[in-house]
C-alpha cells in the first residue's frame, strides 16, 4: 500500500487562506507526492530559516582601505573586501602597506601549502564559508605573479652566467579581492606581536582571491653582479 503520510503537512495550512480549495487541494496532492516534494521545497525557500544560508556566490566586495582596517578591523572580520594597496616584500617576509598610516597586513595565497597552523587554519575557515581554495588566474593575476617574483628583498639570484640578479620592483600597487582574517586582541610587547606575519606585527590576513589594476613600481636596485645594499625605508612603500 502506498504511504500517503506527507501529504500531512496540508491539514497545516490556516482554512483562512484556502478556504475554497484546501479540500480539493488535500484530495489531488495525496496522490502526486512529487508535487508534495516541490511544495515543500518552496515552503523551505520561503521560510526565515533559508535566507540564513550563507550562499557561496553571491559576496560582493567591501571596497575599504588598508588604514581602515587597521584602524578599525572587528566590522571587517571574515568579510569579503576588495583593498587597495602596496604589496612588498623583503627577506623577513611580504605583506601589504599604504603610505598613509603605520602598520601592515599579511598576504596569503589559497593555494599555499605547508604553512603553519594558524594560516592553515585561516585558510580552511575561508574555503569552507566562501567556496574557493585557488586565485583568478586572469591577466592581471599572471602580471601580479610575475612581478612579485621580481621584487627586491635585498635577496640576489644567482644566474646561469654567474652574476646575480636583484630585482626589479619596490613594491606593486593594486587592487586585491579576498578575505580579511583579522587577529582579535591584537598587541605588541616588547617588540612582538601575537598577529600574523614577520614578528607578529601584522593586525590582519588577506587570504587573496584576485587582483587587478596591477602597476608594478621600479625600484633603485642595484645592478647585476653588485653587492646589493641594505634595503631601506625608501624602497619600500612605508
Amino acid at each position: 500500500m502506498q504511504d500517503h503520510r506527507p501529504a500531512a503537512f496540508l491539514d497545516e495550512i490556516p482554512n483562512s487562506l484556502v478556504p475554497e480549495c484546501k479540500v480539493p487541494l488535500i484530495a489531488r496532492f495525496r496522490s502526486r507526492p512529487s508535487v508534495l516534494l516541490r511544495l515543500a521545497l518552496f515552503a523551505w525557500m520561503i521560510s526565515p530559516l533559508y535566507s540564513q544560508v550563507p550562499s557561496k556566490t553571491d559576496h560582493t566586495p567591501i571596497k575599504t582601505t588598508v588604514c581602515e582596517a587597521l584602524s578599525h578591523p572587528e566590522p571587517l572580520d571574515g568579510k569579503m573586501v576588495e583593498i587597495h594597496a602596496d604589496f612588498y616584500a623583503s627577506w623577513e617576509g611580504a605583506g601589504l602597506s599604504d603610505g598613509k598610516c603605520e602598520g601592515a597586513g599579511e598576504l596569503v595565497r589559497p593555494f599555499q601549502h605547508g604553512l603553519a597552523k594558524p594560516y592553515a587554519d585561516a585558510l580552511r575557515g575561508v574555503t569552507k564559508r566562501y567556496g574557493f581554495d585557488d586565485v583568478v588566474r586572469d591577466q592581471a593575476w599572471q602580471e601580479f605573479d610575475s612581478a612579485s617574483r621580481r621584487l627586491y628583498t635585498g635577496m640576489g639570484e644567482t644566474l646561469p652566467d654567474g652574476t646575480t640578479k636583484w630585482g626589479d620592483y619596490g613594491y606593486i600597487s593594486a587592487d586585491f579581492a579576498g578575505v580579511l582574517v583579522i587577529k582579535r586582541n591584537f598587541r605588541v610587547k616588547n617588540g612582538f606581536g601575537n598577529g600574523w606575519g614577520h614578528l607578529g606585527m601584522s593586525k590582519f590576513l588577506l587570504v587573496v582571491r584576485s587582483v587587478s589594476n596591477v602597476s608594478p613600481h621600479p625600484c633603485a636596485c642595484p645592478s647585476s653582479g653588485k653587492v646589493p645594499p641594505a634595503l631601506s625605508p625608501a624602497q619600500t612603500p612605508h
